[in-house]
């Protein structure tokens, strides 16, 4: 408890880490491939996080392949917050990002919410995030960074508590049954925040929407406005909902339950804890008054992008398949827009022929998806072939190995996605052929 506040009364708020599984970032490079292209535009999505459970708690938040997915619930036991990527087709882009404009604008748009009554409508947006990132996709390498936009007071003030926060135990000696019943019921709807009031031997909740109509006689300190939070100190989403509760509810002073669960348990509640904090009630602060801080520091505590090589976790047949891939749909936005590669990718042709043209049609019909290629050549690679037909090499003509099998080696070593079957060749062409040099 001691760490949610310094010894000043300052409060402490740990801010999130990012904790983003590889299933999203391949999720994230078939969706560049088949959906965003080179769109550059911010798309939206979910993120998540757990209760904090102990002293020791990071607030990490969590993206996983089903952040793409606006349907998709949580993990048991997690909260929904929402977010967004952009995703830059450059790293010249990625860097040349103006960070503070854009910090100023999630800023603007919480505060947007702040104002307009959507954040009490739906609290989890005062946790809104932002992603943004670079994909070169062809080596599995990823630069981003990560944004949680934190709405702060004027430079020379902070919100502080006077005294150190009461265990939730305490706070509800006489209504803890009931209260876990209140936080149970929460958690397992997704309810980001919420208030509480006190009736007797039992707990009330309500929305935060309601906060007119829901107090009556209550004393302001008895007036409780519970918090998801992912950490053991103040949690990060509080220092929003406290922008909110001062500058649209006018309050000067919150009591704010930190929801926080044992992970072993999910009945104990025992490290929740209930603060009393300063809003600073005398005073009123413009909108201009407030800053915003927020971008991801590093593991040594830098402002710095973070790197992600993947490209040992593939398979490098898979990754030469999806390079190849990347390239094609490349070529098919800028040249040829209503390209099926699909179906390219099913054609097969017949070559008669595995000579100079033979060995360049191949080429090229390999390099624009086809996979399924048939050879039709009875010679024999000669010393003259090598420097103008380029699937064979001097130990071919060393050897004289036979040009249609070769040929179909040749192009399974280049790309091991042709498929390969039996290749057997024929004389000439007036023989009927009945099983061709098959190679892709």
């Amino acid at each position: 408890l001691a760490l949610t506040m310094d010894t000043s009364g300052l409060l402490r708020f740990e801010p999130f880490v990012s904790s983003v599984d590889l299933s999203f970032w391949h999720e994230l490079c078939r969706k560049k491939l088949d959906i965003f292209r080179l769109s550059e535009e911010p798309v939206p999505m979910n993120a998540f996080f757990n209760l904090a459970s102990s002293v020791d708690s990071a607030a990490r938040l969590a993206l996983t392949s089903t952040a793409f997915d606006s349907a998709a619930k949580p993990p048991q036991h997690h909260f929904t917050v929402p977010g967004s990527l952009a995703n830059f087709n450059t790293v010249e882009a990625f860097k040349n990002l103006d960070r503070k404009a854009l910090l100023k604008k999630l800023a603007d748009g919480i505060w947007e919410d702040i104002e307009s009554g959507e954040a009490e409508r739906d609290p989890s947006k005062l946790a809104r995030w932002a992603l943004t990132a670079f994909s070169d996709l062809k080596k599995y390498r990823f630069t981003y960074w990560f944004a949680f936009p934190a709405i702060t007071p004027p430079s020379e003030k902070s919100f502080t508590t006077k005294a150190p926060p009461t265990p939730l135990s305490e706070f509800f000696a006489a209504q803890l049954g009931s209260v876990t019943e209140a936080l149970v019921s929460a958690r397992e709807t997704n309810r980001f925040a919420f208030l509480i009031k006190k009736v007797g031997e039992k707990v009330e909740t309500g929305d935060l929407s309601e906060w007119a109509s829901f107090w009556t006689t209550e004393p302001e300190e008895d007036r409780v406005i519970a918090i998801a939070t992912p950490s053991s100190s103040a949690g990060w989403p509080l220092r929003n909902l406290l922008v909110l509760l001062k500058h649209k509810l006018k309050l000067s002073t919150a009591t704010i339950l930190q929801i926080r669960c044992d992970r072993s348990d999910v009945k104990n509640f025992s490290a929740s804890d209930v603060l009393q904090v300063d809003l600073f009630g005398g005073e009123q602060w413009s909108r201009e008054q407030y800053g915003v801080v927020g971008w991801e520091r590093t593991s040594d505590n830098k402002l710095a992008p973070r790197s992600l090589n993947l490209e040992s976790t593939m398979d490098p047949t898979k990754l030469a398949a999806s390079a190849v891939d990347l390239n094609l749909k490349l070529m098919r936005w800028r040249l040829l827009p209503n390209l099926d590669l699909s179906t390219v990718a099913q054609t097969k042709c017949l070559l008669m022929g595995a000579g100079t043209l033979g060995c360049n049609v191949a080429r090229n019909l390999m390099s624009w998806g086809v996979r399924k290629i048939t050879f039709v050549d009875n010679g024999k690679v000669s010393f003259s072939n090598p420097v103008r037909q380029w699937l064979y090499t001097f130990e071919d003509s060393k050897e004289q190995r036979p040009k249609a099998p070769t040929a179909a080696k040749r192009l399974k070593e280049i790309f091991p996605d042709m498929v390969r079957r039996n290749v057997i060749t024929r004389p000439c062409l007036s023989n009927n052929i009945s099983e061709g040099c098959l190679c892709a």
